[in-house]
């Protein structure tokens, strides 16, 4: 395989599990302000700087702006042209990447990410304050999910379907330690994601987590639950599970050397990481976790993306610095 090849199946992959999950933390959000408004009958929470630090890169939001509400984050984390990683940017990003090998793939990973870029493409300001933020979310995560079938039902389970796998769990784990890190800054039980209830619906997690909840049972923490459960696709525990899997295979391909594997540490960090969420306390392991994945990363894209067109770029480093955050 090119390494052109598999950085493109790699980013791919980023794009859309990032496009994903600013969707759903904008949709939790909209309800959650609208829960807090009704709780305090006031029009303001705390929700919509946090969800910054989860999602965006605030640094490069207050630029231009001067506080963060609703109407001002949604346009930065869905359309605006300032935001490297909108969704917008994301999906076109994704389409472009997934266009030059689409002879490779299912033609329907193509058509439904195009799908899907056009639709987002097609909102303006006006329309967003229009009809609001749920529904461009909606539609969003509607074509997401369509991309995700094709992807575990269409693609052969080869090295590209290992690449596709290797990007959306990584960057899934990414998004799920920032928030866990957003979160235990705040103040348990505050409006917005300090809210147990918030940050697991923020997960996909909240249905699952009340299963495992059940009265009788050892209760994990819903930080627990989402750094350690692994049966839950959103957890950092097995997320790591899946990329060591896929470095696993990777390797038993002779995609990388045997040589090269073992010096870059590739598996060996997947599964520090893992042992680190784990056996850490949660402040000090959160921290440990966030270098770990960028470790993870930084090996990838030495070993299997020597020509990679965004190691070092601005996206490269964006996402570096959004695992650190």
């Amino acid at each position: 395989m090119l390494a052109r090849v598999a950085e493109t199946l790699y980013w791919t992959a980023r794009d859309i599990e990032r496009a994903a999950a600013i969707a759903r933390a904008l949709e939790i959000s909209h309800a959650a302000s609208l829960e807090g408004a009704l709780q305090n009958g006031a029009g303001r929470t705390n929700i919509w700087e946090p969800i910054l630090g989860i999602v965006g890169d605030p640094a490069s939001f207050m630029v231009d702006h001067r506080r963060a509400d609703e109407r001002s984050v949604s346009w930065y984390l869905t359309l605006s042209d300032a935001n490297a990683d909108s969704v917008v940017a994301c999906l076109r990003r994704a389409r472009e990447r997934i266009g030059a090998i689409r002879s490779r793939l299912p033609s329907e990973l193509f058509e439904v990410i195009s799908a899907g870029e056009i639709t987002a493409r097609a909102w303006n300001p006006q329309r967003l304050a229009r009809e609001g933020v749920y529904a461009f979310c909606h539609q969003v995560r509607d074509h997401i999910a369509a991309v995700d079938g094709i992807v575990d039902r269409g693609v052969r389970r080869d090295e590209y379907w290992q690449f596709l796998r290797l990007g959306r769990h990584l960057e899934r784990a990414i998004q799920t330690t920032r928030l866990l890190t957003v979160h235990t800054g705040l103040a348990d039980g505050a409006a917005g994601i300090g809210d147990w209830r918030t940050l697991l619906r923020l997960a996909s997690s909240y249905e699952a987590y009340l299963r495992v909840a059940l009265p009788g049972r050892d209760r994990p923490t819903p930080t627990a639950f989402l750094l350690l459960d692994r049966q839950l696709p959103s957890s950092v525990s097995y997320c790591l599970d899946e990329v060591a899997a896929s470095l696993d295979e990777l390797r038993s391909a002779s995609v990388a050397s045997a040589e090269a594997m073992p010096k870059a540490a590739v598996y060996a960090a997947a599964r520090a990481a893992s042992s680190a969420a784990h056996a850490q306390t949660v402040e000090y392991g959160l921290g440990k976790l966030q270098t770990r994945l960028t470790d993870i990363h930084e090996a990838v894209a030495s070993i299997f993306l020597p020509d990679a067109e965004f190691a070092g770029g601005p996206l490269y480093t964006q996402a570096v610095r959004q695992a650190q955050n």
